[in-house]
């Protein structure tokens, strides 16, 4: 959903889904953007062909950096 955004919205829209999660909303996120994902997510499905491949936290997603670049 962040496609397109300006930089500054997009925080905005990063933060407003800390605070939700924050007040314990859950929330899916369904994103293509890592840099969105690493803003607002705890933790990272990473699907490749209809599965999950990988489960990790956000915080670990440039570890797993060639991992990601061949799933997108």
């Amino acid at each position: 959903p962040t496609e397109g955004l300006a930089p500054a919205i997009l925080e905005r829209v990063c933060a407003a889904l800390r605070d939700l999660a924050g007040s314990g909303v859950a929330i899916l996120l369904i994103e293509q953007s890592l840099r969105a994902v690493e803003a607002a997510a705890d933790r990272v499905a990473l699907f490749g062909i209809g599965r999950i491949v990988e489960n990790l936290p956000a915080s670990s997603l440039a570890a797993e950096a060639d991992l990601v670049e061949n799933l997108l």
